[in-house]
Formats: structure tokens, sequence, C-alpha cells
């Protein structure tokens, strides 16, 4: 229990160590669950990205954050050309890896530009 509460000075810690872990392993699995499918119904969908930094993973991909706040990754070229850092891409949404999107750029655009359509 969290000390300087309540509950702590007042109640009493009456449930063995395992239960909790147990309870809290299924609050964390359902968790990941609707998350996951959160994430999956993303997929088809086309979002803005703001590119921030390289893939931790691979030289040739780049990861920002869509307008949803979700975590995307992408190829940092698109039709020949170098995507860089801060700018704005279109992305459509193909695939879902854990708790990141995985996208293919279509075009570097603005926020004005993007929400027009």
């Amino acid at each position: 229990m969290r000390e300087h509460t309540l509950a702590y000075r007042v109640m009493k810690d009456n449930l063995p160590r395992n239960i909790k872990k147990e309870r809290l392993n299924k609050i964390q699995k359902a968790m990941d669950e609707i998350q996951i499918e959160k994430y999956r119904a993303e997929i088809g969908k086309t979002h803005l990205i703001l590119i921030e930094t390289k893939s931790k993973k691979s030289d040739i991909e780049l990861k920002g954050f869509c307008d949803n706040g979700m975590r995307c990754i992408i190829p940092n070229t698109i039709k020949g050309r170098e995507i860089l850092i801060g700018e704005y891409v279109a992305v459509k949404i193909d695939n879902v890896i854990s708790q990141t999107l995985k996208g293919t750029p279509i075009g570097i655009t603005s926020i004005n530009e993007f929400y027009k359509k």
C-alpha cells in the first residue's frame, strides 16, 4: 500500500501478494487487448504524421506520431525524395506491430493542406 494515504493508516493489507499480482496481470492483459484492437482499427486509414526521429531499429525508417497520438514508423523516402525530421507526411496505415503503426507515405504536406481534403 502507498504510504501517506488514508488507506495506509486505516485499512489492513489483507490480500496475499500472489493474488494482487494475479489481479494486476488480468487488468494488464485486458488493457493490452483493448489497445491492440484500437491500433488495428487504424489499418487502412490515412493520418498526418509529424516526423520526429530516425527509427531505433532501422536506418531506412523514420518514427513520428500520428494526429491521434499513436506512434508510427514509415520508410525514410517518398518517390525518391528523402523525408526530413520535422516534416509533416500524409501516411496510409498498413500494419500494426505491438503498439506501433506502420505506414506508407503518401506525400509531404502541411497541417492546413492535410485537413482541407
